[in-house]
């Protein structure tokens, strides 16, 4: 849900700018394919859920500018909003809990913001710093991102955090005696095409 469409611009844009040596500073856009997928995971002390995004609720155009210093490429405010309430998690009251977890009613988006990506010792693999921001508290994480390029960009990776760390509470019923925890993932398969 978080990391999203962010990962997929630097994606994109670390194919060909590398190779460049001086500041340079770009401005492009992208799209995600409704092949693209995003997710979070999370467990019960009963079961697993997993909420899923609509990517076809993201129809414009996402604008990138960045620039290239030290190799490494540097976003400027490159966010993608990401609305709680096209997250689906498998039914009315999983929907419901969910929301409510977010805070949706104070907060109802999620942002996801790329802030710089870098190589890393393994070709096909970048490093992402993002920004993400859930009910208003933010929080940077460093990622690491799989790239493969065909006839489009496809980025997928994954990250692990915990609710407590955007001061959320995870939901419970019938006293507690179901609870969710702390631990959630986000997972991500985009399938990005330059503008």
């Amino acid at each position: 849900m978080l990391l999203n469409k962010t990962l997929i611009y630097f994606t994109l844009i670390v194919t060909t700018v590398f190779a460049v040596s001086t500041t340079v500073t770009e401005t492009s856009s992208v799209i995600l394919t409704e092949k693209s997928r995003l997710f979070i995971n999370g467990k019960s002390n009963v079961n697993n859920f997993s909420c899923l995004y609509n990517i076809d609720k993201i129809k414009n155009p996402i604008a990138v500018t960045y620039s290239v210093k030290d190799n490494k490429i540097h976003f400027n405010k490159t966010t993608l909003l990401l609305n709680n309430t096209h997250f689906d998690c498998g039914g009315n009251g999983i929907n419901r809990d969910f929301l409510k977890t977010l805070n949706t009613a104070n907060y109802p988006q999620i942002a996801l913001t790329l802030n710089q990506i870098e190589t890393t010792e393994t070709p096909s693999v970048l490093s992402a710093l993002i920004t993400i921001q859930i009910a208003g508290v933010s929080r940077n994480y460093n990622i690491p991102v799989d790239v493969v390029k065909h006839k489009m960009l496809n980025v997928n990776g994954q990250l692990k955090l915990e609710l407590t760390d955007f001061n959320l509470k995870a939901p419970s019923k019938l006293f507690g005696i179901i609870s969710v925890e702390d631990n959630i993932e986000i997972n991500f398969n985009l399938e990005i095409e330059e503008q």
